[in-house]
């Protein structure tokens, strides 16, 4: 093999190393997103616990959250507080409503932070990564008298990631000065006699009725799902699960299904 073939296959080599090092750094990038929007997607649903067990650091003693650090002291605060603030909300929304919820209804508040502007660097060996987000946050509880007290800011966040067997985790979190509140009204629904009939009534004329000859050739099928009226917010409609968050799989027969046919 003379040299210049020689030369030619190292750059060929170190090109495809390069290559591969920046798909590795494109895959980091992937799990990094998917973990941040697995913490906002958990705290809308009420499944901190299931946050922590899936998306945060086990291992590392300055973990932080909140002003609560190593891990144990993050998932013992941010798990059990979230559950008293539930507690809370549920007795009002009993009380008033004359209802009879369970902690697993988990009603009362709701949170969702919609993440934007993401900027994240990844460490060169690729263990550690820091990233802030822009995000836009709606939050809800109800008051003493069970009326909801909706509020909407833009703001940041910022976190740090460690890999631990070769999976991304987070590893501190906090919000970050910088936003602003914005004056929105929210629509509840359930709150006023008739107010879902005349919701109903407006929204009618989008209403789809194929004739019974097209309606045969539309093949419906019912899913198992969480009824619409959960989409939007009253006091004592639920936080859920829905759809549940993908997990990796390497068939679609392993794949977490977000469509169940009921038939």
């Amino acid at each position: 093999m003379d040299s210049i073939t020689m030369e030619k296959m190292l750059e060929r080599i170190e090109k495809l190393e390069t290559e591969l090092k920046a798909a590795k750094r494109g895959e980091d990038y992937r799990q990094i997103m998917n973990v941040i929007a697995g913490r906002s997607f958990c705290y809308n649903a009420h499944e901190q616990q299931y946050e922590m067990d899936r998306f945060w650091t086990k291992t590392k003693e300055d973990a932080y959250y909140n002003g609560n650090t190593d891990p144990v002291g993050v998932e013992t605060y941010y798990v059990n507080n979230t559950r008293r603030l539930r507690a809370k909300q549920r007795d009002i929304v009993n009380r008033v409503y004359n209802l009879e919820l369970t902690e697993e209804d988990k009603v009362g508040y709701r949170v969702m932070n919609m993440l934007t502007t993401p900027f994240i660097e990844i460490a060169g060996d690729g263990l550690t990564a820091q990233g802030v987000w822009m995000t836009l946050n709606v939050l809800c509880h109800v008051d003493e008298n069970g009326i909801p007290q909706p509020t909407v800011n833009v703001g940041k966040m910022c976190a740090e990631f460690c890999k631990e067997n070769g999976e991304w985790k987070i590893w501190r979190f906090r919000a970050c000065p910088g936003g602003f509140d914005l004056n929105v009204n929210l629509i509840n629904t359930g709150l006023v006699e008739g107010e879902e009939e005349e919701e109903r009534r407006k929204m009618s004329f989008g209403m789809n009725y194929p004739p019974p000859e097209e309606a045969k050739l539309l093949h419906r099928r019912e899913i198992k799902s969480y009824s619409h009226e959960h989409m939007r917010y009253s006091p004592w409609s639920p936080a859920v699960f829905d759809p549940p968050l993908p997990k990796p799989y390497e068939t679609w027969e392993d794949a977490t299904p977000f469509f169940e046919f009921l038939d």
